[in-house]
């Protein structure tokens, strides 16, 4: 019994390091293949890399919800020159549609192709409307599309531009497409917000890539005092705001749980439990 169990084990780690070796390789190819480099997956983790673009720095990477049921979301890091911006763009689904029906916002950028089918949100309805520009939308609807699961979320928060594609992209040649369509769409957006803005560029956009909004993403407001953080993908939030919304903000994390800071973790603990 216990040579079958170990057998077992042996033969599902063997299936699972290999694809994980694969990944790896596909992200070597492709940083490779840009003049960039890339990170292995290591012990449970996941492959990145990292290339140069127009003198600038533009980072992939890929996030998962974990649990059982985890959810595999490939994404695509660029620095905005405008660190006020907030904009969030995702598909209608039925939750959100029934958001929007209960006064959730909503704006609208006058498509009557786009407004439909995508649930806009920010804190500038002037500055998004100009940022979605047809080229913008039409670069949006195409990676929607790409690999065919409908699923696409379009961030600028934060002096950060973030792509995320649902789906876990093991082939080369797709993931080289899917960087394709985000520069597409980088290169879109970044028409329609040249105009006397000057790109950071350099180290600076590495500190940028690796920071964290201070903007709770429910209010809108900076985080200044009273902070908390997503136990998965530690997006701070104000702590009133997640326990009225009752999880992370953050599109396709779903977590319940948060964080605080160890000098407020013992006084923080009962409200924390109420917020499962």
């Amino acid at each position: 019994m216990l040579f079958a169990v170990a057998v077992v084990g042996f033969l599902v780690y063997r299936h699972y390091s290999k694809r994980a070796r694969d990944l790896d390789d596909t992200y070597r190819r492709v940083a490779d293949s840009l003049g960039g480099q890339s990170e292995p997956s290591g012990f449970l983790g996941h492959p990145s890399l990292r290339f140069s673009f127009e003198g600038g720095r533009v980072a992939v990477d890929i996030y998962s919800t974990g649990g059982k049921h985890a959810k595999y979301y490939t994404q695509l890091h660029f620095v905005w020159p405008d660190g006020q911006l907030r904009c969030e763009v995702t598909p209608v689904r039925l939750l959100n549609s029934i958001g929007k029906m209960l006064g959730m916002q909503d704006i609208q950028i006058g498509s009557p192709e786009f407004d439909p089918r995508y649930l806009i949100s920010g804190n500038s309805t002037n500055d998004i409307r100009r940022l979605l520009s047809p080229q913008v939308q039409l670069a949006i609807d195409a990676l929607r599309k790409f690999l065919g699961n409908d699923d696409i979320n379009v961030s600028v928060r934060g002096g950060r531009l973030l792509i995320k594609k649902r789906t876990l992209i093991r082939h080369h040649a797709s993931l080289k497409r899917f960087i394709r369509l985000g520069i597409n769409l980088h290169d879109a957006a970044s028409d329609t917000n040249a105009e006397g803005i000057e790109f950071v560029l350099g180290q600076q956009q590495d500190a940028v890539l690796s920071l964290a909004s201070a903007i709770c993403q429910i209010c809108g407001d900076d985080i200044v005092s009273d902070v908390v953080f997503c136990r998965s993908c530690k997006t701070p939030h104000h702590r009133d705001c997640w326990l009225y919304y009752g999880s992370c903000s953050t599109y396709g994390c779903g977590q319940v749980k948060f964080m605080v800071s160890k000098k407020r973790q013992g006084s923080s603990q009962r409200v924390a439990k109420r917020a499962r």
